[in-house]
């Protein structure tokens, strides 16, 4: 479905007029066969997790009228897993970006900061300097963790199927570029490319760099009380797009430094509370430090 939207676009820009027609027409009927499929009147997915959710905004498969029901059962999905991952590898790399985009960036912070397991911080209370194969390579316990099928755990030793150097889950590096650090690509070759740093959570600095084909472009923020300081570095022959809290300019290549107001939201998000429990009984609402 993604692949003929795409396909569209790219037999326009080839000048494909015909080809472009015809693919663009294939998207919006497979669309529409998803939608009446899998999706309800109100934005509820017939696969109702997080990665359901978080591909479907990603693929822009909901209408207007299913965003605010899409958004509100993804917010209830993060909430009722405490907050942990609850994905896999095709919706990691996403489920952050939605939250942001969908109007949760201080849910993000939130399942950004958790510690967990599952959650992007669990290895680091580990000991982890790399990414792992599995969220819980290393168990609490200090012992590695084999493979959980029975049959597989006699003829296994420790570590055979977990590696401690594995690239999927750090997916979520790109939102830590994107978002939290506030520099990311619009133009091919970096020819343009966006400022727009989100502070949430309990981040108040950050700061990060590309080299890209014409030199560094950099970004550093930092915080305080409702103060935003921002230090960039836009690289020759280049253009940014600065979009600083409510403030937003386009300028050349140059050493910027800005000073904006910025507020965030209520930190930290409410827990989850189970309407089946007993009043009291609530799990805690644990703020990675």
């Amino acid at each position: 479905m993604r692949v003929t939207g795409i396909a569209a676009k790219i037999a326009q820009k080839l000048g494909f007029e015909s080809d472009s027609i015809e693919y663009a027409k294939q998207h919006t009927q497979l669309r529409r066969t998803f939608q009446r499929q899998y999706i309800t009147a109100t934005g509820r997915m017939a696969s109702d997790t997080q990665t359901a959710y978080t591909l479907a905004f990603q693929y822009e498969l909901f209408e207007p009228s299913h965003l605010v029901g899409a958004t509100k059962r993804l917010v209830e999905l993060v909430t009722r897993s405490h907050f942990r991952i609850s994905t896999g590898f095709a919706g990691t790399p996403g489920i952050l970006h939605v939250l942001t985009q969908t109007g949760q960036l201080q849910l993000a912070y939130r399942m950004l900061q958790e510690k967990g397991c599952p959650s992007w911080l669990y290895p680091v209370t580990m000991g982890a300097t790399t990414i792992w194969e599995r969220w819980d390579s290393l168990l609490p316990d200090g012992s590695i963790n084999v493979s959980t099928r029975t049959e597989e755990k006699a003829k296994l030793q420790p570590g055979e199927m977990t590696s401690f150097n594995h690239y999927a889950l750090g997916a979520v590096a790109n939102w830590l570029h994107t978002t939290l650090g506030g520099l990311e690509v619009t133009d091919p070759g970096y020819s343009q490319f966006l400022v727009k740093p989100q502070p949430g959570g309990t981040v108040t600095s950050a700061s990060v760099y590309t080299m890209t084909p014409s030199g560094r472009a950099a970004v550093s923020w930092v915080l305080k009380d409702t103060t935003l300081t921002v230090d960039m570095e836009v690289p020759p022959n280049t253009t940014a797009i600065l979009w600083l809290g409510s403030t937003k300019e386009k300028v050349g290549s140059g050493m910027y430094h800005r000073v904006v107001s910025y507020s965030t939201s209520t930190w930290p998000p409410p827990p989850y509370i189970n309407p089946f429990i007993v009043e009291g009984q609530a799990v805690p609402n644990t703020i990675a430090e």
